[in-house]
């Protein structure tokens, strides 16, 4: 076997092991938090390029045909599985101009890569090639899946909030250096077959940046392109168990409750049939779901697959949890406090207004203020007793990271000027 062929060879292997290490990070990632749908599309399209390069590399090797084919064929899949994974992510519904495009293009591509002269032996470049239509259609999805690559780690890092914008950009560093590597280096494949070897180093070092990204901040994965607002969740006769405010927009809990009831009396019909119920707002959308014992109000910049999908399964979750509590209609919010716990698995992919730069940093739902020393320590030579302290530490929790350290300043100010009053009180 040429040198080259060699290296080739060796680049496309590093690209599978490399892809299957993607696929389980991927899912390491996907049991660390909530389960999110769009990974399990975006895994399975990480699989079939993870085919694509092993069929490349046993088609050189064996100089077989089907392999050849298997590897073209194999792209199709791989961008099906890759749009619906974003369109889940961006939209309502899975269907997208773009998907029945792609249905059609990729049928076609299978059909013109099953007939005789599909791939043939190139004895000028002595190894197999894929030739006419099946060149052209592999071609076009080898440009359409960088693209799509390319869109979704923008979104990513456009998205990200403060605390992981750093890893978020070279998550998107990646994807830019895969795009480029896939459309310039591949276009130049076909005029000169050697430009495999650069394109596929291209995609080593991207595919690189993006796993180191995802193994130093799994939580990458799931950032989705919307900013949610406030959640709130009231019991079936209008009183307040829960609520949550991601936002700077103080609405008083009591006046967003009885919107939420207004709103629930006007749509009975719709609620008592179950499903949720979406109402657009002027800047955003109100996404409401009623179950046996709660109802609960969502605000969002938007709304998609994955969020409604995180809207239904919070709710289950909640209700399962404080089932006992609903049961014997306790309406104490302290008793509810844990749900924080649920607002972290289910909506830390998501946006908020607060994480924006390093002065206002939001302590995300269920990050334990133990995580800063410092202001743990004193918080807990404030409040010498356990329950006043776990009281304090749940309402800080949910406030800016600015507030909490005003908080502190306040009370050494006034600490000291206590000391020094009562120093002068007893020196009289």
């Amino acid at each position: 076997m040429e040198f080259s062929l060699m290296l080739e060879v060796i680049s496309q292997i590093i690209l599978t092991i490399m892809s299957i290490l993607a696929v389980l990070l991927i899912e390491f990632a996907s049991k660390k938090g909530k389960r999110n749908i769009s990974l399990s599309f975006i895994s399975i399209a990480v699989l079939f390029f993870g085919l694509f390069n092993s069929a490349n590399a046993l088609a050189t090797i064996f100089e077989n045909e089907y392999f050849a084919r298997i590897a073209g064929m194999s792209m199709f899949p791989c961008v099906l599985f890759l749009m619906i994974g974003i369109n889940y992510t961006m939209k309502q519904s899975y269907y997208s101009n773009s998907l029945i495009i792609i249905i059609a293009l990729g049928s076609l591509l299978i059909y013109i890569g099953m007939q005789p002269d599909a791939v043939q032996f190139s004895l000028d470049n002595n190894r197999l090639m894929w030739s006419g239509s099946f060149m052209i259609g592999t071609a076009l999805f080898n440009f359409i899946n960088p693209i799509s690559l390319f869109y979704w780690g923008l979104k990513t890092w456009r998205n990200a909030s403060f605390s992981v914008k750093r890893i978020a950009f070279y998550f998107f560093l990646g994807h830019i250096i895969f795009a480029l590597g896939a459309i310039v280096f591949f276009t130049l494949y076909f005029i000169e077959p050697l430009f495999i070897i650069p394109a596929d180093i291209t995609l080593i070092i991207g595919l690189s940046l993006i796993l180191y990204a995802i193994t130093k901040e799994p939580r990458i994965l799931h950032i989705l392109p919307f900013k949610i607002y406030r959640i709130i969740i009231k019991d079936r006769n209008g009183n307040l168990l829960f609520n949550y405010n991601w936002s700077e927009y103080n609405i008083s809990e009591n006046l967003f409750t009885g919107f939420l009831n207004a709103v629930q009396l006007m749509s009975e019909e719709v609620m008592n049939i179950g499903g949720l119920l979406n109402i657009e707002l002027q800047e955003g959308i109100l996404i409401l779901n009623e179950s046996e014992y709660i109802t609960v109000g969502l605000v969002a910049s938007n709304s998609s697959k994955s969020l409604r999908n995180s809207i239904i399964q919070f709710t289950k979750d909640f209700e399962g949890q404080f089932k006992r509590l609903l049961k014997k209609s306790c309406i104490s919010m302290n008793e509810y406090e844990t749900a924080y716990e649920l607002i972290r698995i289910y909506f830390s992919n998501f946006s908020t207004r607060f994480i924006t730069n390093r002065e206002s940093v939001l302590y995300l739902p269920g990050k334990k203020i133990k995580q800063l020393k410092e202001i743990d320590n004193k918080l807990k030579n404030i409040f010498q007793n356990k329950e006043e302290y776990e009281l304090i530490k749940n309402d800080l929790v949910k406030a800016p990271i600015n507030f909490t350290t005003e908080f502190l300043e306040l009370y050494d100010e006034l600490k000291d000027e206590s000391e020094e009053l009562i120093g002068k009180m007893n020196q009289k």
